[in-house]
C-alpha cells in the first residue's frame, strides 16, 4: 500500500513536470489563418516584407527584405495540410523550405515544388496584436530573418518558438476581388514615405497613380481615411508608439495592391530659451512649463544657440536703449541696459533666421520690433500700468483664443511706434489705440505688450504659443 502511494506521488510529480514543460514551450495557442494569398511583413525592427529571390540554381534562394513600400515584395499562398500549412511562393510556384546548417542556427531558404516530398510544413502561433510566430512543424523552431546591412543578402535564422528573439509576422491578405472591385497591379502606389514629428504626428506622402480616383489609408489594419490628395497627416497618436500603415489606390471598379509603411511616433517636451537675468520673469517661464515645456534661462551671448532649443522668449524689463533704434534718449526713458538689448536682439535674429518661433512679452515685444528695424514711442503716459481692454484683429492668433477683446494687466510706458520689417499690428488698446500685439506676416514671431502671465485669462496665450512650437517642431 505504501509502495502504491509512492508510485502515485511520483506519477503526479511527473505529470506536473510535463505540464509545466509543455506550457513553457507552447505559451501561445496555434492559430489557423484562412487559406489564400498573403504578403508577409515582419513585426519587429523596421517592419520589412518577406521576399525570396531566386538564385542561379532554380531551387535555392536567399531571403530578401524589402521596405514595406517596396512594390517588389512577393506573395505567398497558404495551403492547409492537416493542422499545418505549406507556404508557397506565388511567383515561382515553389514551397518555402529551410535546410539546416550543420553547426549554426543560420540556414538558407530553399524553395521546393509544392508537391515535393521534402517541402516542410509550418504552424502559425498566435503572438498577440494580430501577429504570428511562424513555426517549423518538424523542428519546432521559429522563422526569423536577421536583417543585414545589405538588404539583398540576408540569411534565415531559426529560434525556438518561445525565445524572445523570434520575430513576429503579420499576414496581409491579397484578394482577387473586394466590394465588387477587382485587383489591378498597375494601380500600385509607389514612393510611399512617412515622417514622424515631435508632436506625435505622422505624415505619409506618395506619388500619384495614373487613373486613380482616390486613395485609402489604413492604420494597423483598420481603414481610417479616404482622400484624393497625395499626403495624409495622422494626429492624436500615442507617444513613442509604432503604427503600421497601408495605402492603396482605387477606381470605380478596381483597386491596387497595398503599399506599406511603419513609423514610430516621437515625442519630447518643447525646449524654450529665455534670454534674461531677472527673477521677476520667472512667472513667464512657469507658464510655459505648465504646458509641458522645458525652459532654460541664459544671459550670455555664447549660449544663444537655436540648434539646442525650439523657440525663444524675450520677457519684460527696463526700457530699450534709444540708440538701438536710431533715436536720442528722452527724459522719460530709464533703466536701460545695452548689454541686455544686444543679447536679446541677437537672440531674436538668430531664432528668426533658424525658422524657429520668437515670442515677446512687454519689453520683449519692443525688442522684437527694434530687432526687425522698427522704432518705439518713448513715453505714452503712465496710464498703462493697470488692467486695460485689448481689441484683436479678426483672424489673428489672439482673436482665435479670445474673440474680439479681452482685459489684461499692463505695466509699461513705452510702445511700438513704426513697425519693423514683416511685422503687422494685430491688437490695440481700446482707449487710445496703442499697439498691444504684433505678428510676423510669414514667420512664427509673436509679441504682446501686456502681461498674460499675471492672470488666469492669459493662460490661453501660453497654450497657443506652445502649440506653435510643437507645430514648428513637426516641420
Amino acid at each position: 500500500m505504501k509502495a502504491k502511494r509512492v508510485v502515485l506521488f511520483l506519477s503526479a510529480i511527473a505529470v506536473f513536470f510535463l505540464a509545466v514543460c509543455f506550457s513553457s514551450v507552447n505559451a501561445h495557442a496555434d492559430a489557423y489563418p484562412g487559406e489564400g494569398v498573403y504578403t508577409i511583413s515582419s513585426g519587429v525592427g523596421n517592419f520589412m516584407m518577406l521576399d525570396i529571390k531566386g538564385g542561379s540554381r532554380a531551387s535555392q534562394a536567399n531571403v530578401q527584405i524589402y521596405t514595406e513600400n517596396g512594390t517588389g515584395a512577393q506573395q505567398f499562398r497558404l495551403t492547409k495540410y492537416g493542422n499545418y500549412y505549406i507556404i508557397t511562393n506565388v511567383r515561382s510556384g515553389k514551397a518555402l523550405d529551410v535546410k539546416y546548417a550543420s553547426k549554426s542556427n543560420k540556414a538558407n531558404v530553399w524553395q521546393y515544388n509544392v508537391n515535393h516530398t521534402k517541402a516542410q510544413l509550418w504552424r502559425f502561433v498566435n503572438a498577440g496584436g494580430g501577429y504570428y510566430y511562424i513555426i517549423n512543424a518538424g523542428s519546432g523552431k521559429a522563422l526569423d530573418v536577421d536583417c543585414a546591412k545589405n538588404a539583398n543578402g540576408t540569411n534565415v535564422q531559426q529560434y525556438t518558438a518561445n525565445q524572445t528573439k523570434a520575430q513576429k509576422w503579420r499576414l496581409h491578405k491579397v484578394t482577387a476581388s473586394e466590394g465588387g472591385k477587382t485587383l489591378n497591379n498597375s494601380l500600385a502606389v509607389k514612393n510611399l514615405k512617412g515622417t514622424a514629428a515631435y508632436n506625435n504626428k505622422i505624415t505619409l506622402t506618395w506619388s500619384a497613380v495614373k487613373g486613380a480616383k482616390g486613395y485609402e489609408i489604413y492604420r494597423n489594419g483598420v481603414k481610417i481615411k479616404t482622400l484624393t490628395a497625395l499626403k495624409f497627416t495622422d494626429t492624436g497618436l500615442g507617444k513613442n508608439t509604432n503604427y503600421q500603415y497601408k495605402v492603396r489606390a482605387y477606381t470605380d471598379k478596381q483597386y491596387g495592391p497595398f503599399a506599406f509603411a511603419t513609423l514610430k511616433t516621437i515625442f519630447r517636451n518643447p525646449r524654450i530659451l529665455m534670454v534674461d537675468n531677472q527673477s521677476f520673469n520667472k512667472q513667464i517661464a512657469d507658464k510655459f512649463r505648465a504646458y509641458g515645456c522645458t525652459v532654460t534661462t541664459v544671459y550670455s551671448s555664447s549660449k544663444i544657440d537655436p540648434s539646442k532649443y525650439d523657440a525663444v522668449v524675450i520677457p519684460g524689463g527696463g526700457d530699450v536703449t534709444p540708440s538701438m533704434y536710431g533715436a536720442s534718449r528722452s527724459g522719460y526713458t530709464a533703466d536701460c541696459d545695452l548689454t541686455r538689448d544686444r543679447l536679446q536682439i541677437q537672440a531674436v535674429k538668430a531664432f528668426m533666421n533658424a525658422g524657429k518661433p520668437v515670442f515677446g512679452v512687454c519689453r520683449g515685444q519692443q525688442v522684437i520690433n527694434v530687432a526687425l528695424g522698427g522704432t518705439l514711442n518713448q513715453h505714452i503716459g503712465n496710464g498703462h500700468k493697470k488692467s486695460r481692454t485689448v481689441k484683436f484683429k479678426s483672424g489673428c492668433l489672439l482673436a482665435k483664443q479670445y474673440g474680439g477683446s479681452q482685459s489684461f494687466v499692463h505695466a509699461h510706458h513705452q510702445a511700438v511706434s513704426r513697425l519693423g520689417s514683416g511685422l503687422v499690428a494685430v491688437a490695440w488698446d481700446s482707449s487710445d489705440g496703442t499697439i498691444e500685439a504684433i505678428e510676423h506676416t510669414s514667420k512664427p514671431i509673436y509679441g504682446v505688450q501686456f502681461h498674460p502671465e499675471r492672470t488666469s485669462a492669459g493662460n490661453k496665450v501660453y497654450s497657443a504659443w506652445t502649440k506653435i512650437v510643437l507645430e514648428n517642431m513637426a516641420k
